[in-house]
């Protein structure tokens, strides 16, 4: 009969959670929030000077919008107007 063993290995992180219960960092990541505590930057690594991975913008409705996108919006708004 064959015995089959599973080994499972866990990573232990130490995350971090601002006073309003937001995950600051912890995880290889650090977030920044606005006073909506609403995410408006990741950037790389546990610290608050890591290189920026994502920024967003919130729309009044709620939505999330990665800034690159919406950069990525007014260049091509601009650029019909040039045209």
């Amino acid at each position: 009969m064959d015995k089959f063993f599973i080994i499972v290995f866990a990573e232990e992180n130490n995350l971090q959670y601002d006073a309003n219960g937001n995950l600051v960092t912890g995880d290889s990541y650090y977030r920044e929030y606005n006073e909506l505590n609403q995410l408006v930057r990741i950037r790389n690594g546990n610290v608050s000077t890591g290189q920026i991975l994502e920024e967003f913008t919130w729309h009044p409705t709620g939505e999330r919008t990665p800034i690159s996108h919406l950069l990525n919006t007014l260049h091509h708004f601009h650029q019909k107007l040039l045209a």
